[in-house]
């Protein structure tokens, strides 16, 4: 899923988890609705991060969505976009397809 975030079984299911141990949610649900969010929505805000002089978003038109683990505050993505734009995901793997397939091997969980 990404760099510190992985699909695990657990129970009998599939789960989100970070690397620090905190668990999303399922594997098909939106894992970002279950972080901690820093939205950055104003030019003071986007010059912690950026210097002054490189910052040509226009805060009227962009906001910067960083989404963190719940344990250990870890970032996890980052979204640009217009203000009050849905929150999306970026994929949902096909778990049947990568088992069956890719691996050759039954899938562990129940989906």
């Amino acid at each position: 899923m990404g760099e510190n975030l992985f699909i695990v079984a657990k129970n009998g299911k599939a789960i989100i988890k970070t690397t620090a141990g905190a668990e999303l949610c399922g594997w098909n649900e939106s894992w970002k609705m279950k972080c901690r969010v820093i939205v950055r929505r104003t030019r003071k805000a986007l010059e912690e991060i950026y210097p002054a002089e490189h910052l040509t978003i226009d805060t009227d038109l962009i906001e910067l969505r960083e989404w963190c683990c719940l344990v250990s505050d870890t970032l996890l993505d980052v979204d640009c976009g217009p203000p009050a734009y849905p929150v999306e995901i970026d994929v949902t793997p096909d778990l049947a397809a990568f088992y069956d397939e890719w691996r050759g091997r039954p899938l562990p969980v129940k989906l």
